[in-house]
């Protein structure tokens, strides 16, 4: 008689945060400061030790991140309440944010090394909202969050109707450990080394002064030094050089793809793909299939030359992935004659083997060789005018008239440049789907269907217009950061035909709608 009333059978169930989050917190942003920590670390042992202002330093780094994560863990809250998943966060600002279950498009977990020791992991919830992550519940326990997923599921789909009802998803590809060294050796990163580099030197530029001299003076010394060594001298510690960076970037990129895609598992269940890749951070998510706007296939010179390409998918409203600005990579490494059967995955009316390129105008061959050998020439006479300004006391250049045989080879480079470029430009249209070409040095195709195009533009540079040529741009749901695909140097007219014709699909299909998963 005097107990009070039973809640209601659809009353919220509010759940909190995993305690690792505190833990959590504070070493993450240890981890996103670490360059600071670095900065100020050496600048200490520089200065011989005094004081302790770096142990301050650090103390308020971890002050500040326990406070913020633990006023985190006391105050968020999460669960569903009917139709909506709502998230309660706040102590002196109350903010509560529902989020319609129709509307979620994805459920992403993320663990790494830390994570899987505290048996926790991140989840990060998409919308159909693009460029953002609706909202990220930093940290969960394992079970808490496929709890979270399934119950989704639920509510959205039923209780049998969902992607992951009763049976197991079916693996349709996965990636070896020799896939993933061809993928990192056909590929080189000696540009994230010279940034890297770049970025230590001009950061760490005043300590390297005050240890070990004038650095920017003995490296000028060393280079004039080379140079009065003589050409065959010059020539042979600059081969050197650039081999050993691009044996470096080699290296690098062979343990960055490994690092990155290790495992790398594709499963299929109905209407959605699931990946699951990393060695050290683990990465689970769930791609729709009918999120995904457009196929890309990419390859490297050496890597196209062994017959393999990376398939990219990509996708309306990613947010969860990170890489390369939203698009998800959906087979790292796929063999030519295997090319077909993936992308029937995504696209499964479209056959990949029944493609029919057509080429693009032969003017492109003219516009193509005016625009490298401009650039090279160039480079030659600046190359001619800084040898004749070498030694102005002496009155004569270093390499004197040697120079000279640099024009012949430049018209030759941009002559068979401009024939490769040629050759690698075009286009196909193979039902209700539109394919471009292009690249040289790395081969891009675009696979679009033509019902998810958002806009075709048509465009033309100065030096197009004299030539009646245009390039069109073609953009889907999926390409608000990114370029889309992109058929360069058609004859106007033809361009012109082709924007008329994809416009008037794509407005007939309407299949664009980010709301269509």
């Amino acid at each position: 008689m005097g107990s009070e009333p039973a809640p209601a059978a659809d009353a919220p169930q509010f759940r909190r945060l995993h305690p690792a989050t505190v833990f959590v917190g504070i070493i993450r942003k240890l981890g996103s400061m670490i360059y600071l920590i670095v900065i100020a670390l050496v600048m200490r042992l520089v200065g011989g030790g005094e004081g302790d202002w770096f142990e301050y330093f650090i103390a308020i780094i971890v002050g500040l991140s326990g406070g913020l994560t633990l006023t985190r863990y006391i105050s968020l809250r999460y669960g569903f309440d009917g139709d909506r998943l709502v998230i309660r966060s706040g102590i002196f600002q109350r903010q509560v944010r529902t989020i319609p279950v129709e509307r979620i498009q994805n459920i992403n977990f993320k663990r790494n090394v830390l994570h899987r020791w505290l048996g926790v992991v991140d989840v990060k919830i998409e919308t159909a909202v693009a460029g953002q992550t609706e909202a990220e519940l930093s940290v969960l326990s394992v079970k808490d969050a496929d709890e979270l997923r399934h119950e989704l599921l639920r509510r959205k789909h039923g209780e049998l109707e969902g992607p992951d009802a009763a049976g197991e998803a079916e693996e349709v590809w996965t990636t070896t450990l020799k896939d993933l060294l061809i993928v990192g050796a056909t590929e080189n990163r000696a540009g994230v080394i010279v940034a890297a580099l770049a970025g230590a030197y001009y950061t760490f530029y005043d300590i390297a002064k005050k240890l070990w001299g004038p650095v920017e003076e003995q490296i000028k010394q060393y280079v004039e030094a080379l140079l009065g060594a003589g050409l065959h001298t010059a020539v042979f510690v600059a081969v050197v050089g650039i081999a050993l960076l691009i044996l470096a970037g080699w290296i690098v990129s062979i343990v960055l793809t490994v690092v990155g895609y290790y495992g790398f598992t594709l499963r299929r269940r109905d209407d959605r793909l699931r990946r699951r890749y990393g060695l050290f951070t683990q990465v689970m998510t769930v791609v729709p299939i009918k999120r995904i706007q457009l196929l890309r296939l990419e390859a490297p010179i050496l890597r196209r030359l062994c017959g393999f390409f990376t398939v990219y998918a990509e996708t309306a409203g990613s947010a969860g992935d990170k890489e390369s600005g939203g698009v998800t990579p959906l087979g790292p490494l796929v063999r030519r004659r295997d090319i077909a059967r993936f992308c029937r995955l995504a696209f499964p009316e479209f056959d990949f083997d029944q493609v029919r390129w057509k080429p693009v105008s032969r003017l492109t061959i003219r516009r193509g060789f005016l625009r490298s050998a401009f650039g090279l020439l160039c480079l030659v006479g600046l190359l001619i005018l800084v040898d004749q300004a070498a030694r102005p006391d002496r009155g004569e250049a270093r390499f004197g008239l040697t120079l000279l045989w640099g024009i012949p080879v430049a018209l030759g480079l941009s002559a068979c440049w401009a024939w490769a470029r040629y050759r690698a430009l075009a286009y196909a249209e193979l039902g209700m789907f539109l394919l471009a070409r292009a690249g040289v040095w790395t081969r891009r195709i675009w696979i679009v269907p033509q019902g998810k195009i958002q806009s075709v533009s048509l465009g033309q540079s100065p030096f197009q217009r004299r030539l009646g040529l245009a390039k069109l741009g073609i953009d889907t749901a999926g390409s608000r950061s990114l370029a889309g695909a992109q058929i360069t140097d058609l004859p106007y007219e033809v361009a012109v035909n082709v924007q008329d014709k994809l416009s008037r699909t794509a407005n007939a299909e309407g299949l664009w709608l980010l709301d269509g998963v």
